[in-house]
């Protein structure tokens, strides 16, 4: 068992979707009942966990900044912003999130189609054998032209997307699974203190995992890891607190639309615009390394006041 629960443990942590806590709570959830001495079966897969993330931070300091990993959520970000809605390592199974997926969309009436893969297919991708991306098309439309729409995203992401255009296929994208962990989840037991270098304070939501509703500092790398984590849905956010200048502050609206903008505490306004995923890592990465951005630095925002 201690074998299997290794490798289990080691691939949750490959997704870099669940924190330190997550993980093992998952472990135990699979083999838990199973154990006679459950207290010394949580301390093992403990132990397992922290030894798995001080492997994946130490490997992950090494990757380009860029992975395959990121550029498949910046195609899944450009489908979900042209209409597709996209998901990431979602629900547990393909008939799960089948159905999960339809809810959504149900309260998403300008969407003309969907894509996601599965926590299963995220396993096999972390296992080395890529993803498996679902899609359908909404009322009347075609779901083989989803799927092309799909194909060609993951291309100008420079990932070579394998298709033979039948709509009852899934869409195979390989991928070198390489997945950053960052802030709350990169933490565990006995976390050497992150590297020095230009960071700041970050609060943030994703209600469909995760929040960190107290600032925790985060190099520029970190704050592009976020943004890229983070799920294209209506009211996830992340805030990004300036060292000299204002706070750059990004928000999913309900029509997939990324809103980024910069507050005005004494004017009771903010400036603002919507952005592109490669707008909004360019902002990211000036904020952080600059300490704070200028209002210019927005191009044409426009003002709202509160």
């Amino acid at each position: 068992m201690q074998q299997a629960l290794a490798t289990h443990i080691h691939v949750e942590v490959a997704i870099g979707r669940r924190t330190f806590e997550q993980v093992v709570r998952g472990a135990v959830d699979v083999w838990g009942r199973e154990v006679d001495d459950h207290d010394l079966f949580v301390r093992t897969a403990e132990e397992i966990a922290g030894r798995a993330f001080a492997d994946h931070l130490a490997a992950q300091a090494a990757w380009p900044e860029v992975t395959e990993s990121d550029r498949l959520s910046m195609a899944m970000i450009d489908l979900a912003m042209a209409g597709i809605l996209s998901r990431e390592s979602y629900t547990d199974c393909l008939n799960c999130g089948t159905t999960e997926i339809g809810g959504e969309l149900a309260k998403l009436p300008g969407m003309r189609g969907y894509t996601f893969y599965h926590h299963q297919d995220a396993q096999a991708a972390a296992g080395g054998g890529g993803v498996m991306l679902a899609y359908g098309a909404t009322g009347d439309g075609d779901a083989a032209t989803i799927g092309a729409e799909i194909v060609a995203a993951c291309r100008r992401r420079g990932l070579e997307a394998e298709w033979d255009g039948d709509a009852r296929q899934r869409v195979h994208v390989p991928v070198d699974w390489r997945r950053r962990r960052f802030g709350p989840l990169a933490g565990h037991p006995g976390a050497p203190t992150p590297p020095g270098g230009p960071a700041v304070p970050v609060t943030f939501c994703d209600y469909t995992s995760i929040s960190g509703d107290d600032p925790v500092d985060m190099s520029v790398q970190e704050c592009r890891d976020l943004m890229l984590w983070l799920t294209p849905h209506d009211g996830n956010f992340a805030c990004y607190r300036g060292r000299s200048g204002p706070t750059l502050q990004f928000m999913w609206e309900a029509g997939m639309r990324l809103w980024a903008e910069t507050p005005d505490l004494a004017a009771r306004c903010s400036r603002g615009r919507h952005v592109t995923v490669d707008e909004a890592l360019e902002l990211v990465t000036l904020h952080v390394r600059d300490g704070g951005i200028a209002p210019e630095d927005l191009g044409e925002a426009r003002t709202v006041p509160w």
